[in-house]
């Protein structure tokens, strides 16, 4: 199960009707008939974010069903292998205007609707990688790190239309999300540890309910990016040894 599926899941038994988006029309249909016990209104959008007319058609959907949007949540996401000398600038391409590009997309398409409905909350989910740089996966962190500017900027834009902005910041998260990644296969990797995708969509919900601003799924991915900020030539030196011999 990967976030975007169990956020649905943790959506649906909080009692919210959903709006669910992703490409595949099958996965949806699945999702959709697993989360119907919990008896709530849900609508089902076969689209790819990353063209226009997709998301255009995504909003006049969603909002000629429900009328309004409380809780959008930016999901979608790409991964992207390879270090900085290595990276293919096509598949860099891909890989931002999948995890940068889409989300600002689908904010500006629902945003006006929010804040003419009263406001809402925007959740973004970025990685604790748009925190903490780390060897092979240059082109992730870089469309996370943008992805959390975007976020901390339209925060500040959207305040006075009584939309709350939210950052998510999972660390690794057993899914199948690594297997579809962009660039290089093979490419280096620690885990120290890793999380469920209902640990996280939880934790969204919680934050949602809570109007939080940045939300890290456990205490040590709190603590490593707080080290990181802090002290950064020795959290330099903590990554060098980790990745040394990969």
């Amino acid at each position: 199960m990967g976030i975007g599926e169990a956020l649905a899941e943790a959506f649906a038994a909080a009692g919210a009707n959903l709006v669910l988006a992703a490409r595949s029309e099958n996965r949806l249909a699945e999702v959709a008939q697993h989360i119907r016990r919990h008896s709530v209104k849900t609508l089902t959008v076969a689209v790819n974010v990353t063209r226009e007319e997709d998301v255009r058609r995504l909003a006049d959907e969603a909002l000629s069903l429900t009328g309004r949007v409380d809780v959008l949540i930016n999901n979608a996401g790409v991964g992207m292998n390879g270090a900085v000398t290595d990276l293919d600038i096509a598949a860099l391409r891909d890989c931002l205007e999948v995890n940068l590009v889409a989300p600002i997309r689908v904010i500006q398409a629902f945003l006006p609707s929010m804040a003419a409905g009263g406001g809402g909350t925007i959740v973004q989910i970025s990685s604790v990688l748009g925190k903490v740089s780390v060897p092979y996966t240059a082109g992730y962190n870089a469309s996370k790190h943008a992805l959390n500017a975007i976020s901390d900027a339209l925060r500040l834009e959207a305040a006075s239309k009584g939309i709350n902005v939210v950052s998510v910041y999972p660390g690794s998260t057993e899914s199948n999300f690594r297997a579809n990644s962009l660039g290089a296969p093979g490419a280096p990797k620690v885990r120290l540890y890793r999380m469920t995708a209902g640990t996280v969509a939880r934790r969204v919900v919680k934050a949602v309910r809570r109007g939080e601003r940045d939300v890290f799924i456990t205490w040590k991915d709190a603590l490593l990016c707080w080290a990181a900020a802090r002290f950064p030539r020795l959290a330099d030196r903590i990554l060098l040894a980790a990745y040394r011999g990969k």
